[in-house]
């Protein structure tokens, strides 16, 4: 997702550093210097999602006769 507001406007500034937009680059635009963010999602929080392992793929599933 990508954001750009007018350096000038301090709650637009404030507002995308509170949501984790990062800055790419500042340019002239309109007669005023702009600021040009991108924000990503990061990684999911908490424990990592793994596999079951239970059930009919699980370990009885994987044993040899």
């Amino acid at each position: 997702m990508v954001l750009t507001t007018r350096t000038a406007n301090a709650r637009a500034m404030r507002l995308a550093a509170k949501l984790g937009f990062t800055e790419v680059e500042r340019f002239e635009e309109y007669g005023a210097e702009q600021w040009f963010g991108v924000w990503s999602p990061g990684p999911p929080s908490g424990r990592p999602r793994t596999r079951s392992v239970s059930g009919p793929a699980g370990p009885a599933a994987q044993r040899r006769p």
